[in-house]
């Protein structure tokens, strides 16, 4: 009777111990910190979606400059964690998004650390086996030709293109609620992608806006501190006490975030390579992903 009860508490244990990865999926069987974030919009159908950011992913072949090579072999082992280049970890997730259940998988900048002929196919290569519709919104190392010869701004611009849909602003536009993706947003904005801000954001809809660099609060001083913390002190946001001062295109939908009447109810970014969240403004919330090549997805589920 003894073993009996020995084993059955060995069995509850091994239950348990399973049940804590099995309740973040494929993600947390495979290691993967889940950062899940839930939202309440008043959605009659729930939303469900995968976040993936900042993978920055590497590869060191002969297109990197023949004087950058050593320093890119050990940049490749910078961005290594747990074993797996960003290469490697590139290869396995695809399969991993597909057994979970989700909407769309947001893709929220820097998944490349250089475009290059190599990196976008293996990124292109991945995504075409995806089940589920992709919105990926770029940053400066999606576009850049760091550490090779020279840039191609044509040439990046086309690659990147063969990914994704890859205009200034990227739409989403669901029964309920739209996705509404910021593309390079470490620039600024244009007067003609203003216009098209404001059509989205007076059709009477929710709108989440998914962006590579975060917005600074209306007010508060929480997103300050944290970037200060975790980036030597630097404000790597645009708006409130940012870097960077936004042009008057990048004002105005700022503002429009800020407004009172705003339907913005989240703000969903990357690039800290660190996690974040609190109120960017009255309405809506920001939330600040952890990097992909840390081991780090996310969830947003929205009700």
């Amino acid at each position: 009777m003894r073993k009996i009860r020995v084993a059955a508490v060995l069995l509850c244990l091994l239950f348990m111990c399973g049940c804590a990865n099995c309740e973040n999926g494929a993600f947390g069987d495979a290691g993967y910190t889940v950062d899940e974030v839930n939202l309440e919009v008043g959605l009659e159908k729930p939303i469900r979606l995968i976040v993936v950011n900042d993978l920055h992913l590497q590869i060191n072949n002969d297109e990197i400059a023949p004087d950058q090579k050593e320093f890119m072999t050990n940049r490749v082992q910078e961005f290594a964690t747990d074993g797996l280049t960003t290469e490697k970890r590139w290869k396995k997730l695809p399969a991993l998004i597909n057994k979970e259940e989700a909407d769309y998988v947001l893709f929220v900048g820097d998944m490349l650390d250089f475009n290059s002929e190599a990196t976008t196919s293996a990124l292109r290569e991945g995504v075409e086996k995806f089940n589920k519709p992709l919105l990926y919104v770029r940053a400066d190392h999606d576009i850049e030709n760091y550490w090779q010869p020279a840039n191609d701004w044509v040439k990046s611009m086309e690659r990147q293109a063969s990914i994704s849909d890859n205009s200034a602003l990227i739409v989403a536009e669901l029964e309920e609620i739209i996705l509404m993706g910021v593309n390079y947003s470490q620039n600024d904005i244009t007067e003609e992608t203003l216009e098209q801000i404001k059509d989205v954001m007076g059709r009477g809809k929710p709108v989440i806006v998914v962006m590579h660099i975060p917005i600074g609060q209306d007010e508060g001083t929480e997103l300050q501190a944290r970037s200060e913390e975790v980036r030597g002190g630097r404000h790597l946001y645009i708006g409130r006490g940012g870097e960077k001062e936004p042009n008057a295109y990048t004002a105005a939908f700022i503002d429009m975030i800020y407004a009172d009447d705003s339907p913005v109810v989240a703000v969903l970014t990357g690039h800290l390579h660190a996690k974040w969240e609190g109120n960017v403004s009255k309405n809506a919330i920001e939330h600040i992903f952890a990097p992909c090549y840390m081991n780090n997805i996310g969830i947003v589920n929205i009700e």
